[in-house]
């Protein structure tokens, strides 16, 4: 799956996985060594994340349920438990730090759309 973004007309993510269930969502990045830069996780339902025992800097964007971006913090480093997400926030993408980021492929106010092609 990819994630285009509809502002800029670009695939922002082209290997998107989605993780809806509890453990699927916490385990995250989990563990992980820096994955591909063009991956990106898609938590539905989530609201509040961790990076706790990751190995690398992620960008974390809170989208609302038609997966609108609310907000953007980029270069969340390791062990970190995040603040209380915006407001209407349903769910979140986590990418590798850099992938997404400022002056890249999504901002707040974006609408991001989930293509099977």
């Amino acid at each position: 799956m990819k994630l285009m973004n509809i502002r800029t007309g670009e695939i922002a993510v082209t290997s998107l996985t989605i993780r809806s269930t509890f453990w699927g969502r916490f385990r995250g990045y989990l563990l992980l060594r820096r994955p591909d830069r063009a991956c990106g996780l898609l938590l539905l339902g989530a609201a509040r994340v961790h990076t706790l025992l990751m190995a690398f800097p992620i960008d974390i964007y809170y989208l609302d349920r038609s997966l609108i971006v609310l907000d953007c913090m980029y270069q969340i480093a390791p062990n970190r438990i995040l603040p209380r997400p915006p407001w209407g926030t349903a769910h979140v993408l986590e990418t590798p730090h850099g992938s997404c980021g400022p002056g890249g492929s999504i901002r707040a106010g974006d609408r991001l759309v989930i293509r099977t092609d």
